[in-house]
C-alpha cells in the first residue's frame, strides 16, 4: 500500500490565552493520498484555517511563539511534521507542501502578477532553476491545477491578486 500524501492521528490543537489554554482542534484524523482532493466545509471559525497551518506546523515558533500546544502526529510525505526542526521543516515548506490563503490580497503582493509570484516560489524551491525554467514550472503549475485560462478567459499567470476569485 502507498503512503498517503497526508496523514493525521489524533490531532490536538491548543492555545494558551490569558483565560487558559483554549482548544482548537480535538482528535482529527484524516489520510490524503497524493492526487487526492479534500474540501474542507465549515463556518468561519470551525478550525479549517489551523488544521491547514497545522500541517506545515505553522503553529510553531517563530509564528506563534510558545502558545500554541499541539499533540498526535502529523505526516507530510511519511515525515514527521510534529517536532521536526526548523531546517526540515523549511525544506518541506519550500518542496512539500504549501499553504495558499482564500484570501489573494493577504497572500499574494497586489502589484505583481499571479505568475510572476508563482515563479518567484519555484526559484526559492529550486535556487539553480533560472529564471525562464521557474517561469515555465510556474504556467506548468498553474496548469496543473485548472487555472491557465480556458476559451476567452485570461490567464492566471497574467492576472494581479485583485482579479482572482476567493475560489483560485
Amino acid at each position: 500500500m502507498t503512503e498517503p500524501l497526508v496523514r493525521i492521528a489524533g490531532l490536538r490543537l491548543g492555545f494558551e490565552t490569558g483565560a487558559g489554554r483554549v482548544e482548537v482542534l480535538r482528535g482529527i484524523d484524516l489520510e490524503i493520498a497524493s492526487g487526492e482532493v479534500l474540501a474542507l466545509v465549515g463556518e468561519s471559525g470551525s478550525g479549517k484555517s489551523a488544521l491547514g497551518r497545522s500541517i506545515l506546523n505553522l503553529h510553531a515558533p517563530p509564528f506563534v511563539p510558545d502558545r500554541a500546544h499541539m499533540a498526535g502526529s502529523i505526516r507530510l510525505r511519511g515525515e514527521e511534521v510534529l517536532g521536526a526542526g526548523s531546517e526540515r521543516l523549511r525544506r518541506l515548506r519550500a518542496t512539500g507542501a504549501a499553504l495558499i490563503s482564500q484570501e489573494a490580497l493577504s497572500g499574494l503582493n497586489p502589484v505583481v502578477r499571479v505568475g510572476a509570484q508563482v515563479a518567484e516560489a519555484a526559484r526559492a524551491a529550486d535556487p539553480a532553476r533560472t529564471p525562464d525554467a521557474a517561469r515555465r514550472a510556474a504556467h506548468a503549475m498553474l496548469e496543473a491545477v485548472g487555472l491557465g485560462g480556458g476559451p476567452g478567459q485570461r490567464p492566471v499567470w497574467r492576472a494581479y491578486p485583485h482579479e482572482l476569485s476567493g475560489g483560485q
